[in-house]
């Protein structure tokens, strides 16, 4: 499968242009490249990107590209790192927050975007959208947060926390009425995050708007 999420098209000049689009099989993740507009795919060289299947990638502006997957069973994120444009990735140690089970998405905060607090956006801020299972009480896809983070050199540390799921606007849907899952982040032109995401088992998707 693809994704769950979305792409990249890399800008650094090692691989300017270079789409990479992460994929999962038999709970493990590669990556499709593409040199050429999308007109033509490969596998990425090495093995897999040592990651557990589904997974999200994000690209810093020194080349390197983490990729951030999916925990079986639920725990802190796997992490992995390229150096060479997705060709090959390797591990690094897993990284909070803990989660569930579930996809989650990750993308990169354009540097033209204005952060909060006065931050200086230098290209290196990413969002991550997951559900937190009651605010790591259990492993179940509830209680729906996104993370704005930094990576510096190799170490992720996330800085501000917003809260998704709004139980009184889904309470009809009963025991699901905290209910996240799969989503997908965008940077908006307003300077606002756009999210859609699953609020119902399979069966309701919605799109929320809201301002770092």
């Amino acid at each position: 499968g693809v994704g769950p999420g979305v792409g990249v098209t890399l800008k650094n000049e090692k691989s300017k242009g270079r789409i990479l689009a992460p994929c999962y099989i038999l709970n493990k993740a590669l990556v499709l490249i593409s040199d050429d507009d999308g007109k033509t795919w490969r596998r990425n060289k090495g093995n897999f990107c040592e990651n557990i299947d589904e997974c999200q990638l994000v690209e810093m502006p020194d080349g390197k590209v983490f990729c951030f997957g999916r925990p079986k069973g639920g725990g802190k994120l796997p992490l992995s790192v390229s150096d060479d444009g997705g060709e090959t990735f390797r591990r690094l140690s897993a990284v909070e927050p803990e989660t569930p089970q579930c996809q989650r998405s990750v993308i990169n905060v354009p540097e033209k975007f204005i952060l909060p607090d006065n931050l200086e956006n230098d290209g290196r801020y990413i969002l991550l959208s997951a559900a937190t299972g009651h605010g790591g009480k259990d492993r179940t896809r509830t209680e729906g947060k996104v993370f704005l983070g930094r990576i510096d050199g190799e170490t992720v540390k996330w800085i501000k926390t917003y809260d998704i799921t709004d139980k009184e606007k889904y309470a009809s849907f009963e025991k699901y009425a905290d209910f996240y899952a799969y989503s997908c982040l965008c940077c908006m032109e307003d300077n606002t995050v756009g999210l859609l995401y699953e609020a119902y088992p399979s069966g309701y998707m919605t799109f929320a708007k809201f301002s770092l």
